[in-house]
This record gives C-alpha cells, structure tokens and sequence, in this order.
C-alpha cells in the first residue's frame, strides 16, 4: 500500500500522527473500531491508494454488487409507467416469480371505460365487474377475457382483456350504438349481442379458438336469455349460434359452465337441467334433471376425475359424474365435504383446475384459497400475505381462472383494483409444446371415453 504525501507540512505531520494512532488501535480495539478509524482518514485526508490494496489491507473479501431487475421502471414518484408495462421485455417473468400473491400494476379496468352517456346505465362501467358477471382464459395469448353489464346496470358490450405477458389491461372494442336497448334486444343494431349478466355461462374452447356465451340477462329489462353466442378471439367477431341444435335450456339465471378437454364439449346447467354443448356440431343434449340448484354457483370441470362441480351460496355443494357410462345424476356434497366452508358462503367462488397440482382451486375473497381432494371430500387451505380484497358480493365467476403456460392463476376483483396473480407451485411452465401453444389439453386428458363418439 502506497501513500503520496505533500510538502511536510502541519497537514502532513497530522496525518501520520493518525496514523500511528489507527495502528495502535488496530492492536487493542476490535475491527469495527479499526475500521471507522481507516474510513475516517480517507474521506478527511488525500490519500491515494490502489483500489485492490485497499481492500487486501483490510482483509475484508471485495464483493460485486448486483442490482436485482425490476419487473416495471419506475416514474419519479416510485410508482410504475403505464406505458412501459406493455413492452418490457421479461416483465411477466419477472413480476410472477416466487410463491404467492403478486398486484399487476396499473390494471384498473376503470382506466378504460368508455365513458358515452347512453350506455350508463344505472350503475355504470363498474358493473362489467359487479353486477353477476365473469370471463374466461384465453389460453393460447394468456389473455383473461371479461365482458358483461346487462338489465339496468349497464348496458355497453365492450371486451376487456388482462394480458398477462404484456401486464396490461385493455379494451379490445369498442361499445355498440344502443338505440335498440329499450325492447331488450338479444342483439344491438350492429348484429352484436347486448350486454348481459353473463354468470357462469361464459365458456373458452380452445378447439374453435373462441368464447360461448350461454344464455344470460339482458339489457334494459333483465328478461334472460336462451341463446347461444360465439365470440372469435383471433378476429373478435360475434356469431349467434342460433337456431342451433337438439334441446332448449330454460330462462333461467345463473347458467354454471365449463369446457370439458377428454370430450371437447362444454357441460353446462340450467339450475333446472344439465347439458351436454358440442361446439363443432352446435348441439345441445339435456342429460338430467335438477332439483334444489341455486343460481349463485360456479361450476368447474376436474377432468383427471370426470366430475362437474358447482359450488357457492347458500351452502351448496354439487357434483355430477361425466364419465363414461354417467347418468348424469346430481350429488349433494354440502354436507359431506370438510374444511371447504368459505367457499359454499359466498356467491359464485372462484374455481379453476389446476393442471400442474390436479386439483381444483377456489377463492372466496382475501388472501386465501382452498384446494378441494375430491377422495378426501376436503378442502386444504393456503394463505398467502398481500392478496386481494374480499370478493364482489355478486359473484366471481369466471374473473379467475388459471393459465397453464404461466402456471398462475389471474383474479379481476374490482374495477378500481389492480388485478392480480396468484403462484402455488414453482414448478416450470409449459413449455413450447405445451396446451398453450398446441391450443390442446394433455394427452392424458383426451382418452377416447364420449359416450356419444368423438365430435361431429
């Protein structure tokens, strides 16, 4: 270690004094002390010395320092930049990572109501969201799709979508003309469906890359629906699927559905019938008869199992067989089932299948969700710090579902909240063959078990 010293002057002469002294100390005092002493010369004295003796005379091992990426840059005021979210590279990777609970910045879907007077309503934009409506996962972009209104909530028909690559939300279209909305129309002037409670009944099939729309309240009256709508999701065009074949389901509210990978058809309910829906071929077939259902379910597919659940206030618990040889008979579970209470007391629970744990996964509010054992009939709760806050007393619905490619699970609670998405396993995501990018299920799932033969 070298010093360069000035002219031997009052300033010189003081610093080898202290030197002395810091040499003393090194000797009787420990080597925190030593090393306050050896900071304070540097920063009051003008030494020179090489780096890399500096820290040898130290005996302290020299480190690199790492700067940990953020997901999102950050304005001046902390806060993230609306505008980078959609184009940072890695940014999901990065914002999903570790077991939890993780807010999506700057997700409101406030931010992107349109705001024309005669679709108001009278409770506004917000009833996308509140008002007994859900959505369904894109699965092939890692889109949640959301649309909704309906009766005299609001009336604008407008898709939103969470991109969850890009961490953004937006509106795909724009609201329909509305000047029709006083006969409760089916459909608007421009040929496309009017805003509705859609419930439970919206469907994604991934073999027609598109979302079925069953049913639902329309605007302005709340008369229900029984038609059957298809939206494009590459092209984002409606097509009303009408008249389509076999059997009617009934006016009823709190239609419960899902898409079924084994038989690549949707089974739905009625809360007076269940239904078979074969998308390639347009046909309904009613299979039971339903006694007791209420109309604040949700209902969701194990397909490893071969069983329809639809679960949700009050205290309801259901479950149909959809195996090969079923009868299609409806099980009351209310009774028999442990440790899933919260999610039979709220309206319409958030449940998605979970392909990497093989499990069915419900959320009721706040940071916890339950993973139901149908062998067991119980429900195991895991409870994360940070989640979102309690559930919109209306219903979930569709608003969470899970994306296998990202293996999270993505929840749109409130139009003024952030969206969020929920990690349970560290496990790696689909890869590149995986159901995503194959817009197929795993191959396991798609035994040749359709009573009914294969789709026409």
């Amino acid at each position: 270690m070298s010093f360069w010293f000035g002219k031997p002057d009052g300033q010189s002469r003081f610093f080898i004094t202290s030197l002395v002294l810091v040499s003393c100390c090194r000797v009787i005092m420990s080597r925190a002390a030593f090393l306050l002493g050896i900071l304070f010369l540097v920063l009051t004295q003008n030494v020179r010395s090489s780096s890399d003796d500096f820290w040898q005379f130290l005996r302290i091992p020299r480190t690199t320092q790492q700067t940990v990426p953020q997901a999102f840059p950050a304005s001046a005021a902390g806060h993230p930049l609306a505008d980078s979210v959609g184009t940072h590279p890695g940014a999901a990777e990065n914002l999903f990572r570790g077991i939890g609970w993780h807010e999506i910045p700057n997700t409101q879907l406030a931010l992107h109501c349109p705001s024309n007077p005669e679709i108001q309503g009278n409770t506004g934009c917000q009833s996308v969201i509140i008002a007994w409506n859900g959505g369904v996962a894109d699965i092939k972009r890692n889109r949640l799709i959301i649309w909704g209104g309906g009766h005299s909530d609001y009336f604008g028909n407008e898709i939103y979508a969470l991109d969850l690559r890009r961490l953004k939300m937006e509106r795909l279209t724009d609201p329909s003309p509305v000047s029709n909305v006083n006969s409760c129309p089916e459909s608007y002037s421009d040929g496309r469906p009017s805003a509705r409670h859609t419930y439970n009944g919206l469907v994604q099939v991934p073999e027609e890359d598109a979302m079925f729309s069953f049913g639902g309240s329309k605007s302005n009256c709340g008369s229900m629906s029984d038609k059957i709508w298809k939206l494009n999701l590459s092209n984002l065009t409606w097509t009303l699927m009408e008249p389509h074949r076999g059997d009617s389901f009934s006016y009823s509210p709190g239609i419960s559905a899902d898409y079924d990978p084994n038989t690549h058809d949707v089974f739905f309910s009625d809360t007076e019938h269940f239904f078979r829906y074969n998308p390639a071929s347009n046909t309904v077939k009613r299979l039971s008869e339903l006694h007791g259902v209420d109309y604040h379910q949700t209902g969701a597919i194990d397909p490893e199992r071969k069983i329809f659940l639809m679960i949700g206030y009050p205290r309801q618990f259901w479950v149909i067989d959809i195996g090969p040889r079923s009868t299609y008979t409806i099980q009351d579970w209310s009774k028999l089932v442990r440790g899933c209470e919260p999610l039979l007391n709220v309206p319409a629970p958030g449940l998605a299948f979970d392909t990497m744990q093989h499990v069915i996964v419900g959320w009721a509010g706040g940071d916890s969700v339950y993973l139901f054992d149908p062998d067991r009939k119980s429900c195991t709760e895991k409870s994360f710090p940070g989640g979102p806050s309690i559930a919109q007393p209306k219903g979930s619905y569709g608003r969470f579902r899970y994306f296998p490619a990202l293996n999270i699970f993505a929840i749109v609670n409130g139009w003024s909240q952030d969206a969020y998405a929920l990690r349970l396993t560290e496990a790696a995501a689909a890869g590149p063959n995986s159901i995503v990018q194959a817009n197929t299920w795993p191959d396991k799932l798609l035994a040749p078990d359709n009573p009914d033969g294969p789709p026409k």
